[in-house]
């Protein structure tokens, strides 16, 4: 019995000896480390897979990828990732010892208008393994690299120094994690975090991590309160509008697609609960379709679409988030009640009552009245007959309470009328509409259209009228279809028809900046960012389209010879003129036709009468100064003609009398 029980011993020993090693290679608890727990909490943006190599060259073969490395703005990003890519795919001795690791790649601002990486490989098991360590530094010594090892805090650091382009690759172990950058202040950094992380902890992050899960080539998320930073370094212009976009959300999480013809990402967004913007109203206002572009102009550079299920709905909604800000909440009450107070209108009846849901804000390309800045609004109506009902009402008010004395226009069965309310619609639809002020507008379709120019109301009218309008360019149409019906917030854009007018809106030394640039922006033609509320969150899509821009070399139109012959005539002939044009100049300039050089200055000024030039005409250089001023008569030169040089001296005078020269 004693024999029987010994040998049962001996075995429960070897059994639980074994179990134990088990336990203690494959359960014991690790110093076991969450990836994120180890990324810096002034992180951009995050890259997350599960398959590097693979997830990587899928993605360095694309299309989009090999043109865009070949732009200034990637090529430093390009040569990092090609030396980490150099370093994962020609190492098999490094590759078969860490295998297919899930692996993070943050990106980090290092100091003003510029930026670098640090990645987070989760080696898992590994870490333990001494000899892991020392094949690294095996590694790097075969290929020639200068080797050194400092103490950091708990941890030490490799410092891996290329004698060619005198690189320094800095590499630590963390628990089961092997942490790299070429920047050794973030791998201090992350050692720190260790300690105390920050992101990993954060609830936003943790909501959006968890409706993610994995799948897709890469996810990406984005740390919305240090992002703009990134956009600002790689476009070299800081937008306070963006800015204050990104300090409302939280985090954005997103599956990154990729193919010859697109970039796509699909995700979800949150917002930070103390949040007083627009945004958070939006969020808990539902959403509504998308189909303003049947009205728009196909000139049309850039839209944002607004949709929510009720217009009073979401303006109870504005008021409370605003309250989150007491300035804010009482800047919005007193100019409500001002408005309210000074023009007798209900404006959740009068203005709200009559809204289906989906407010636009559009900027067009110039078209032919002129080159200004044409911005518009357009708001779907649930039912004309009331809205038009109500915007009389407000307009009639207008009139009885201010010296406004414009009377509605006719051009054919359009009118245009006018409601002068400073400030009203940045008041109920946020900081975006703010270039609205005291605006025109006209009714096409189901659609009130509010414009601060009556020429950009009459040619959006006249591209109506013609089918000139987005739902008939089949590419938009197309590019329309990848995403959903409805939207809470849509933006567009096309960028070859946004990039010309940036110029209106920055420094001369930005605009220089941007147009180094232009190739990384026009090979994304068309870009679209839809947000859709669910819930706590909301469902986010980007897609940028990818074509290679093929530029063309324009003439030069800012240079004119200065030598002016008998039968020189700069005019505009009268039977090249619209009848919109000749509308235009007779109800709305004062008969005064401008024509314009491509980047929007004046080229020359015509008086008319009767559709025909008779009166003073002007004409000017590129830079604004005086190029000819001269007389016509019933469509004829008359009197005497002066041209002038660059330089503003006199060139010559000539004498004409009814069109012939004397």
């Amino acid at each position: 019995m004693k024999k029987k029980i010994a040998i049962i011993s001996i075995i429960l020993l070897v059994v639980g000896t074994g179990l134990y090693q088990v336990y203690n290679l494959y359960w014991k608890p690790d110093n076991f480390r969450r990836q994120i727990y180890l990324i810096p909490a002034d992180a951009m943006f995050i890259i997350e897979t599960e398959s590097p190599v693979g997830s990587w060259k899928k993605f360095s073969e694309s299309a989009p990828w090999q043109y865009l490395r070949q732009q200034e703005k990637m090529s430093e990003m390009n040569e990092k990732a090609h030396k980490l890519d150099s370093i994962l795919r020609e190492n098999e001795t490094l590759m078969n010892l860490l295998g297919e690791r899930n692996l993070m790649i943050s990106a980090h601002t290092t100091r003003r208008g510029d930026y670098d990486f640090l990645f987070v490989v989760d080696v898992q098991k590994a870490s333990k393994m001494e000899t892991l360590k020392e094949q690294l530094e095996k590694l790097f010594r075969s290929l020639d690299y200068k080797v050194t090892t400092r103490p950091y805090e708990d941890c030490k650091i490799l410092e891996l120094f290329d004698p060619v382009d005198r690189s320094i690759l800095y590499i630590s172990f963390i628990d089961n994690h092997l942490v790299g950058s070429f920047t050794g202040l973030l791998v201090e950094k992350s050692i720190k975090e260790k300690n105390n992380p920050v992101i990993g902890r954060d609830f936003y992050f943790q909501e959006i991590e968890q409706k993610l899960g994995s799948s897709a080539l890469f996810r990406i998320y984005i740390n919305s309160k240090h992002f703009n930073n990134y956009l600002t370094s790689l476009m070299g212009v800081a937008d306070p509008d963006l800015k204050d976009l990104c300090e409302s959300m939280g985090f954005i999480g997103l599956h990154m697609n990729v193919s010859n013809t697109q970039l796509s990402f699909k995700g979800y967004t949150n917002l930070k609960d103390s949040t007083d913007s627009y945004m958070a109203a939006l969020l808990q206002s539902g959403s509504n379709k998308i189909t303003a572009h049947r009205i728009l102009s196909n000139r049309t550079a850039f839209f944002a679409v607004m949709g929510f299920d009720d217009a009073n709905r979401f303006m109870d909604n504005v008021e409370n988030v605003l309250q989150n800000n007491n300035s804010s909440y009482q800047s919005f009450k007193k100019n409500w009640d001002k408005i309210v107070d000074y023009l007798g209108i209900d404006i959740r009846e009068n203005f709200l009552g009559w809204m289906e849901g989906e407010v636009v804000f559009a900027q067009n390309t110039p078209g032919t009245l002129g080159r200004q800045n044409e911005f518009v609004a357009v708001i779907k109506m649930k039912n004309k007959d009331n809205a038009i009902t109500n915007l009389n009402f407000i307009e009639e008010r207008i009139r009885k309470k201010t010296p406004v004395k414009f009377k509605t226009i006719n051009y054919e069965e359009y009118g245009i009328h006018f409601l002068e309310i400073k400030g009203f619609f940045r008041l109920i639809f946020g900081k975006m509409f703010e270039k609205l002020d005291k605006p025109y507008y006209t009714i096409i379709e189901d659609y009130a259209v509010f414009s601060n120019s009556t020429a950009t109301l009459l040619s959006m009218i006249e591209d109506y009228r013609t089918g000139q309008t987005l739902d008939k360019d089949k590419e938009f149409d197309k590019f329309m279809d990848e995403f959903n019906k409805k939207s809470s917030l849509f933006v567009y854009v096309n960028s070859s028809k946004s990039f010309p007018l940036w110029k209106n809106f920055v420094s001369a030394s930005t605009w220089s900046n941007i147009q180094a640039n232009q190739n990384f922006i026009l090979c994304f033609p068309q870009i679209g960012f839809q947000l859709t509320a669910d819930k706590t969150v909301f469902d986010t899509r980007m897609i940028a389209e990818f074509q290679e821009p093929k530029l063309e070399v324009e003439e030069d139109k800012s240079t004119y010879d200065v030598e002016f012959g008998e039968e020189d005539d700069f005019s505009i002939p009268e039977d090249s003129l619209s009848n919109l044009q000749l509308f235009y100049i007779e109800k709305m300039s004062g008969n005064v036709y401008t024509e314009f050089y491509d980047d929007g200055a004046i080229k020359s000024k015509t008086e008319m009468k009767k559709g025909v030039r008779h009166g003073k005409y002007k004409e000017f250089y590129p830079d604004g100064k005086l190029k000819i001023y001269g007389k016509f008569k019933n469509n004829k030169k008359n009197s005497t003609w002066h041209y002038y040089n660059e330089d503003e001296s006199l060139l010559k005078k000539e004498k004409w009398k009814n069109g012939e020269l004397k």
